[in-house]
């Protein structure tokens, strides 16, 4: 069985935080991920993202995780 990377839907995280009126500052205090860990993510260095860090994402923008991935 293959294991295929999770990649991150950066958009989602996008609007999301957007219709919060949340910065990244705001999402980095909401999941505890560093400043540079959210910036790399949210303009595509890192695309790919574990399930744990997934589950944070998640949990701080209160929807399900498949939401967050592509």
């Amino acid at each position: 069985m293959e294991n295929k990377p999770i990649s991150l839907n950066v958009d989602r995280i996008r609007q999301e935080m957007a219709e919060r009126g949340w910065k990244q500052t705001d999402l980095c205090r909401a999941t505890g991920i560093a400043a540079t860990t959210i910036s790399r993510r949210l303009n595509g260095h890192v695309t790919s993202i574990t399930g744990a860090t997934l589950a944070r994402f998640s949990n701080a923008l209160n929807i399900h995780v498949s939401e967050l991935i592509e």
